[in-house]
């Protein structure tokens, strides 16, 4: 097994093969969580998301954490120290926590129990959820921690920090007496803002809104620029990385379109068992499909198994 820090990721972020990811304990939507119990047993959480290579992980700390590791076999033995050379308040009241929260690609949101909720009853319950947790780690600035929100695991991450009335500045780490701390999620429930730094597809969906987005509400710069318009996208990824929510909640629902889905397994063994061309052209899913994706445009065709068309 081999952990090593990559240049092309900022300090805080360590890289680590998968299937030590895996030895630890996978969640869902793919993350690992990692406790390490450190002096004056503070508990640490390494949240651990797939990066964009798919054989490897990137696991979180925050800013004013160091990592001292040893390797052996599929063990790895971490020494956290604290690097930050700030004022460290064990017993301090935090008046009020901002943050954010990151939610991973499942079922969670697209539940619709879930989204039938009242608004304010979840964000309450959330902020509890975050409180009852806030006791077990020092904070600072953008410091990121998981909190099991839902039956989920999600992430939340520090955006500001008010004591007595007054900002914490980022060179402050405190550990916080939780009991009474107010805890508000900014600006809304949400995605983190700086989602690719966890792992995120943020990017990618904002560009693939951008794309279909574009091609609908401004066809005539396309005629006018000559520039083709955006047709096909092909989206693949390994299963839990977020295909469906970017298509369902990062596209359909932002441009208001019909989603339409084609299984090409469904295709192959319809037309398997065609005998002749009247029938075929009887049964033509796709046919079928892109004609009322057309008299419903606008619309979104997803197709999903196209990697059985590799060869």
């Amino acid at each position: 097994m081999n952990v090593a820090f990559s240049s092309q990721l900022p300090p805080k972020h360590m890289r680590l093969s998968r299937n030590a990811s895996r030895s630890m304990g996978v969640f869902p939507g793919g993350s690992v969580r990692v406790n390490l119990t450190v002096e004056d047993e503070l508990c640490v959480h390494l949240i651990c998301f797939p990066s964009s290579d798919i054989d490897e992980n990137i696991i979180i700390l925050p800013d004013w954490i160091d990592k001292n590791f040893h390797v052996k076999g599929d063990q790895i033995t971490m020494k956290v120290v604290d690097n930050s050379k700030a004022r460290v308040c064990h017993t301090l009241q935090i008046r009020k926590v901002f943050g954010n929260v990151w939610l991973p690609p499942t079922r969670v949101l697209l539940d619709v129990r879930k989204r039938a909720m009242p608004r304010s009853k979840v964000i309450n319950d959330w902020e509890n959820v975050v409180t009852r947790n806030l006791g077990k780690y020092f904070l600072s600035l953008n410091a990121v921690f998981a909190v099991h929100i839902c039956g989920e695991l999600c992430i939340f991450k520090v955006e500001r920090i008010e004591i007595d009335g007054l900002p914490m500045t980022k060179e402050d780490t405190v550990r916080n007496n939780a009991q009474n701390t107010q805890i508000e999620i900014l600006p809304e429930l949400s995605f983190i803002k700086n989602v690719p730094m966890i792992g995120g597809l943020g990017k990618e969906i904002e560009e693939l809104r951008r794309l279909i987005d574009e091609s609908f509400s401004n066809f005539d710069i396309h005629n006018k620029l000559n520039i083709p318009i955006t047709r096909a996208v092909m989206i693949s990824g390994p299963r839990g990385a977020g295909k469906s929510l970017l298509i369902h909640r990062n596209v359909c629902q932002k441009i208001q379109a019909q989603l339409f889905e084609i299984s090409l397994a469904s295709v192959v063994s319809v037309v398997s068992q065609i005998r002749d061309q009247a029938e075929f052209l009887e049964n033509n899913l796709i046919r079928w499909t892109f004609t009322k994706a057309i008299l419903s445009a606008p619309s979104v065709i997803v197709i999903e198994g196209f990697d059985l068309l590799d060869n």
